[in-house]
């Protein structure tokens, strides 16, 4: 998680979206061993802000993102896949500098563009096996209905 923290960080410093990003470092807390949470210290309530807002996007629901970041089976493991904050996944620039700060951080991912209808059969799919997805009355406590 720590790596995670950091490379999403040096990506949101290489985009230009953090006013202080010299002054800023990440913070990760545990407790035996099981992530609690991750933050920004130093830096302006903005940089803080979008900080957390692209963790919060990363780690959330797979609802309806520009850009999935996937990593194919390996060995025998499942297909993992994560949304690619909205700050990313406005230009594709942006996001392959996402890609290349998480490849960094958590090994063979690549983006994939949504919008294409490959793309959007993978979003399909994703949205359905995510974990989150899945869960996500038990993790958030009620339900959301979407009408498509």
């Amino acid at each position: 998680m720590k790596q995670l923290s950091e490379a999403m960080l040096d990506a949101l410093r290489e985009c230009g979206e953090l006013e202080d990003g010299a002054h800023c470092r990440t913070e990760v807390e545990s407790f035996n061993g099981l992530v609690v949470g991750t933050w920004l210290k130093g830096g302006t309530t903005r940089d803080k802000t979008t900080y957390s807002a692209c963790m919060e996007e990363l780690w959330g629901v797979i609802d309806n993102p520009r850009y999935l970041l996937i990593r194919e089976k390996i060995f025998g493991t499942s297909r993992e896949c994560y949304s690619v904050p909205e700050i990313f996944g406005r230009q594709k620039e942006r996001a392959l500098i996402f890609e290349k700060h998480m490849k960094r951080a958590l090994g063979p991912y690549h983006v994939v563009y949504t919008r294409t209808p490959e793309g959007r059969k993978l979003l399909l799919k994703e949205r359905t096996r995510s974990f989150v997805n899945q869960n996500q009355s038990l993790l958030q406590g009620k339900k959301i209905a979407k009408g498509y």
